[in-house]
């Protein structure tokens, strides 16, 4: 194989793929780049919202046994980061 040849024209020889499935192929992975983006630029929000959550939450956290909230205001902080950090593996 030269070196010069892109491995798009070695695959689609090789397994047969006509040049309409690589045209699907290229734009499908466009959308998945785009989508990739945009998730990341979803989890940064959830990780700042999160930190400003700790910061309000904990200037308020002495409030909240008198409210009457059952769980600690720090737990629902705890959980947006595990959410950013889950939604971040497949992105």
């Amino acid at each position: 194989m030269d070196y010069s040849e892109t491995l798009d024209d070695n695959y689609s020889s090789d397994f047969g793929l006509s040049t309409e499935i690589l045209d699907y192929l290229r734009e499908t992975a466009k959308w998945a780049k785009f989508i990739a983006i945009v998730g990341f630029v979803f989890v940064g929000i959830m990780v700042l919202a999160s930190i400003g959550m700790s910061v309000f939450m904990g200037s308020l956290s002495s409030d909240f046994g008198a409210l009457g909230f059952p769980f600690s205001p720090m737990l629902i902080v705890a959980v947006y980061l595990i959410m950013a950090l889950i939604m971040f593996v497949p992105i």
